[in-house]
Order: structure tokens, then sequence, then C-alpha cells
């Protein structure tokens, strides 16, 4: 071969090297991506128009909102640069400047107030109301001041659920929605977030890619990165079957699982490639009695109830230890470092002692009770438990198994629908201490006891009136109290989040509102 021909042949082989490192980078083969499965599907892209967990998971991820929630509770500024108290009734927002939208355009007041129009107006979602109008406490309106200054007012003392006010609204392009309409957003949604909105559909899976022009979001955050997002790719896909999501775990085709099937966990931490990653839930597992009827309309056999289950047995036999046991306790505990971290130690858990509860029905002269116990596919089994404990002291019970909806919608009726019982499960994700509202006393939205009582109703009026601080906790107690002795509904324990990732994930937390935010995770 002569030099010209060798020459020749060098240049070849270097282009072909560098044509071949073209095409890897083209074809993202070099991409840091990670595969996330989620058990459930997003009913919609609009981050307005739900009330699941699973679309806020996939939403917050391409928009950002004026907070996030850390793992332990706190809350920590994103879009909003500060929020201020300027009066009782009236906070100021500052919103952080040089923030922008996937496709370029600034972030300002006006795309803040445009969301809150959104999620919060009657009828402001295109003619409907947001279903997460609930979630933003006594919000009255939100208005601009300035380009990067917009006002919150609300109709009353400023309290934890209006705190919610500043995480359930992922901020919105006012612009681009309004050019395109809602249909095309919600086919290709653009936000301010960490990730871009490639591809996805509600039935298999979400693409996201990294948005390069993030600001890096709250440092706060647990993890340590070399840049925010840290990751290239996230693919979310929906896997409700957990014994599928466990498989693809295993064989490396997910890297992070959630709602890990508890009887698994053995097989998972016994695989080195695997971590099993737990976290306090804020979902609690209840029984509401029907109190607008014998038997239930009687205190002591409502009482007797409550006595008659061994809530530590449930806990540490269902569950294998991972649930926090509540024991008639009427809420979980605030978040860490609230003024309420005496909760428990005042609260004491309600004791499992048939004896008692035997007297209890004996004293109220309840003989011969036979009793439905309702609840769903998910707590069958917890409930046959119930229902054996109840039999042992003299209250026959049987266990009858609904499809969610149906018994929702039952129990909702007048009378709880002619049930005697209903195990279920609700969360409170706000954590806030006065979700007790929401659950018993006149008017509240979520009484699936029917509970009325109008001292309850002074108890939680008093409550609503008093500022955040040493009064209203210990009228707070007083309510829990009340609830504990008149156990209109009896709280058994709070699930742990047993979540899995494979072992060269990092800075993976499980969020006690079942949020993954992904701006820090990265993959070794």
């Amino acid at each position: 071969m002569n030099k010209n021909c060798y020459k020749v042949m060098t240049l070849l082989v270097g282009l072909l090297i560098l044509l071949s490192i073209f095409v890897q980078a083209s074809f993202g083969e070099e991409l840091k991506t990670l595969v996330f499965g989620l058990h459930g599907a997003p009913p919609t892209f609009d981050p307005a128009n739900h009330r699941s967990r699973f679309a806020t998971s996939v939403s917050i991820n391409w928009t950002d909102a004026l907070v996030m929630s850390h793992p332990d509770g706190r809350q920590l500024p994103l879009v909003a640069e500060s929020i201020t108290q300027i009066d009782p009734l009236t906070y100021e927002i500052k919103i952080r400047k040089g923030i922008t939208f996937h496709n370029g355009d600034p972030l300002t007041a006006d795309d803040v107030v445009f969301t809150y129009k959104r999620f919060f107006d009657e009828g402001g979602m295109e003619g409907k109301t947001s279903p997460r109008r609930s979630l933003f406490g006594n919000l009255d309106y939100v208005e601009k001041i300035d380009d990067y200054t917009v006002r919150a007012h609300f109709k009353d003392v400023y309290d934890e659920d209006s705190q919610a006010s500043w995480v359930f609204a992922e901020i919105l392009p006012k612009k681009y929605f309004e050019e395109v309409g809602v249909d095309a957003f919600i086919q290709h949604p653009i936000g301010c977030g960490p990730f871009k909105f490639i591809e996805g559909n509600l039935h298999s899976q979400v693409v996201l890619e990294r948005y390069d022009d993030y600001w890096g979001g709250n440092p706060e955050y647990p993890g340590e990165v070399d840049r925010a997002p840290a990751l290239d790719r996230l693919i979310i896909k929906f896997i409700p079957e957990p014994t599928t999501r466990i498989a693809a775990l295993l064989t490396g085709e997910l890297d992070i699982i959630q709602r890990v099937t508890l009887d698994t966990v053995p097989l998972l931490r016994s695989n080195p490639d695997v971590k099993v990653v737990t976290g306090p839930g804020t979902t609690i597992n209840r029984i509401a009695l029907n109190t607008t009827r014998p038997p239930f309309d009687d205190v002591r056999v409502r009482q007797a109830v409550a006595h008659a289950i061994d809530y530590e047995k449930i806990v540490e036999q269902l569950y294998l230890g991972y649930s926090q046991l509540l024991g008639g306790i009427p809420n979980l505990a605030p978040v860490s470092g609230s003024t309420f971290e005496e909760y428990h130690n005042r609260l004491q858990p309600i004791e499992y002692n048939p004896e008692k509860a035997r007297a209890l029905l004996e004293e109220a002269g309840a003989t011969d009770i036979v009793l439905v116990l309702d609840t769903t596919q998910l707590f069958s089994e917890q409930a046959q438990v119930v229902a054996q404990m109840l039999s042992d002291v003299g209250i026959e019970t049987s266990v009858r198994v609904w499809d969610e909806s149906v018994i929702v919608e039952m129990v909702k009726q007048p009378e709880m629908g002619g049930r005697d019982a209903y195990l279920y499960t609700i969360g409170n994700s706000t954590r806030t201490p006065l979700s007790v509202s929401v659950w018993a006393g006149t008017g509240a939205v979520l009484n699936y006891s029917h509970y009325s009582n109008p001292d309850l109703d002074d108890l939680l009026d008093r409550v609503r009136s008093a500022p955040i601080g040493k009064e209203r906790n210990e009228i707070l107690f007083e309510v829990y109290e009340f609830l504990m002795e008149e156990v209109p509904y009896i709280n058994l324990h709070i699930p742990y989040l047993v979540e899995a990732t494979r072992s060269n994930v990092i800075n993976y937390t499980p969020h006690y509102q079942d949020r993954m935010y992904m701006h820090r995770v990265d993959i070794e």
C-alpha cells in the first residue's frame, strides 16, 4: 500500500470514528436515562383538571409550583422567591426573575395570576371549576402588583389548609396556553420545570427530557448534584400491577418503583442490585361507624368496637411493621418540627381490651348485634381480621366487598346509605391538624359516619377563629380528645411508603405526599 492510499485509509477510519461518535450522541445512547414505574396512570395532562396523585407526579417534573414540599414537610420556594405576610389576610409573593418556560418565554406575574384563576375561580377552567379548588383553603383571590409581584388574599385567618395554596398550582404559560387552546396544550404541555414534555399518552408512559435552561431548583431539596436536573431523560411508565413492577425492577427495565407489596420486601432486600427505601405515609386506614342508627347511635357501642380491635396485631402481622399505629387517634401526627411534636404522647392510643368491650356492650344492653363491615378488595383481608376481633367480643360480624366507586357513593348518602360500618383509606397529604373538620361535624364533606354534635361544631368554630399558636393548639387537642371519646370513626394505622430502586440510583427519597420530585435524582 503506497503512502497516499495509507493516508486515505487513515482519514477514512478517523471519519468513521467521528461519525460513530456523532451517531451515538444523536440517537441518545449516551443520555443518562432513568425509568420510573408509577403505580397508576394519570387521568389527564391538564394540571388543573384532576385530583390524582399520579397526574401530579408527572406534572411537577415538567412545571414548577410557587413552592415545593420537602420530604420532611417543610415548604421550599421554587417559582416564589419569597412569600411575606403584609396583613392578617394578605400575602405578597415575589416571583423569581430569570425563569423561562420551555418555549423560551419568561415567567411573570401574568402567568401566576392566570394559573390561579384557572385552578381556583368558579368556572375558571374553560367554564368548569377545577376539581383541585378545595385544596386552596380559604384563599379568596390572587392579583398582579407588578411583573414579578402578586398578592394572595384570604377570606379568613391563614391556616394550615391555606399553606397548600402555594404547593398545589403548577404554573402554566398564559401566552402559550391562550394561543394554542386547552386541547393542544394537553397534547403537548409546556411548563417551567426541570424536564420538557417530549411525548406520552395516558395509557402507557411519558417521556421527559432535561430542560437545559432550568434555573436549578431549590438547593435544600435532598441530594448533592453537579447540575439540576441531573438526568438527561426521565421516562415514567404507568404499571398498576405490582408483580409486573417488581419483575421489571429486578430485570433492570425499571430503576424506581412505588407501592412495593410487603411480601416481596425480603426478596428485594436480598438482591444486591436493589435498594428498599421507606418513608412516612399520609393515608389513614379507618373504620367509619354509622352513628345515625342503632347500635352505633350509642357511644358505648362505638367505644366497645374501639376496645375490641388489636391494633398492634394488624400492624405487625398484616403490615409486617411497615405502618404507624394510630389506635383511634383522630388524625395523623403533623409534620416534624411543628408545635405538635407532643401529639402522640398526649393522645394515647385506645387500649385493646376485649373484657372492657364486652362490659360496655352489656352496659348498653347491646346483645345479639349482627354487623356487616363493608370494604373494598384492597382492604378485604384487613376487614376479615377486624371482623373476627369483633365477633370474639360478641358482635357477630361479616365482611362485604364492593367496588370502591360504588361503596363510596353509598356511604355518602344520608344515614350512610343503610350501611353499618365501612373500612377504607383516606389521605391527608397536607398533614393539616384541622383535617378532622372534613371528616366529622355538621356539613363535613367526607363525614362517612354522618356524625353531628353541636359541641364538636362549637370546638371547630373556635379553632377556625383562633390564630395559629398555643391557644389554637389547645383547642385542637380538645377536638381530638372529644373525637376519641365519641369515636364516630376509628383510625387504625398509617401504612409507610415502601418503594424500591436499583442500587445505582441516588438522591431518591419517598415523599409523604406520594410526589416524585426528580429534580436532584441521579444515577451513578
